[in-house]
């Protein structure tokens, strides 16, 4: 798994992000791969419940 500092790094490096906003994009890296994490926690507990549809619907 890509941990959020080596991204934050290429970032730097290639002069996408600037030295002092490293933390913050790290942060959001971390935060946006967490929420993932939960959306599809819900998604499979949905499947395995026969509700895929209506927890699709309930995140749209």
């Amino acid at each position: 798994m890509i941990r959020g500092k080596t991204v934050s790094d290429i970032l730097v490096e290639y002069e996408i992000i600037l030295p002092e906003e490293r933390e913050i994009v790290t942060y959001g890296i971390k935060q946006t791969v967490i929420a993932l994490g939960h959306i599809a926690l819900f998604l499979i507990i949905g499947f395995g419940m026969h509700m895929f549809c209506e927890t699709t619907v309930y995140f749209v």
